[in-house]
């Protein structure tokens, strides 16, 4: 049989440590751990889109893709019509200024290196900068 649980055993969350949550400009990055995932350029329009303060949103990927798998950010700036694009040294440029380029921190590997989700995640704080205040971990096909 179900018990239930008091809820007054539950405790409250800690305290913020600071006021930085009342701040109109604080910075919020949204981390994903995506595996040779199709729906990810989706997520990250998605996303933008539907952010209240879409300049305050940024999203950090650890991309596994196997050869021949669509980046995402090259997905998300060709849906918007500002492609990027690779050049001699096998680096993106963006060159028609595509805003979700400087948005989203790439962490490229090769599906051949996954170690599996927890790895995956484990490796989301190197996207990470001292500017960020807040930061939440979402699915890739969210």
């Amino acid at each position: 049989a179900w018990e239930r649980y008091p809820l007054e055993n539950l405790g409250h969350p800690h305290p913020p440590v600071d006021e930085s949550w009342k701040k109109s400009d604080s910075r919020i990055v949204i981390l994903i751990a995506a595996l040779r995932e199709t729906r990810l350029p989706e997520t990250i329009l998605s996303a933008f889109d539907n952010a209240e303060f879409p300049e305050r949103v940024y999203i950090g990927v650890v991309q596994q893709n196997a050869q021949g798998d669509t980046d995402a950010v090259e997905a998300v700036c060709e849906q918007r019509g500002k492609p990027i694009r690779l050049n001699s040294n096998g680096e993106f440029e963006n060159p028609n200024n595509c805003v979700e380029y400087d948005r989203v921190r790439m962490l490229r590997m090769d599906a051949s290196e996954a170690a599996g989700p927890v790895y995956a995640r484990g490796r989301q704080p190197e996207l990470l900068e001292d500017e960020d205040e807040f930061c939440m971990q979402i699915d890739a096909h969210t």
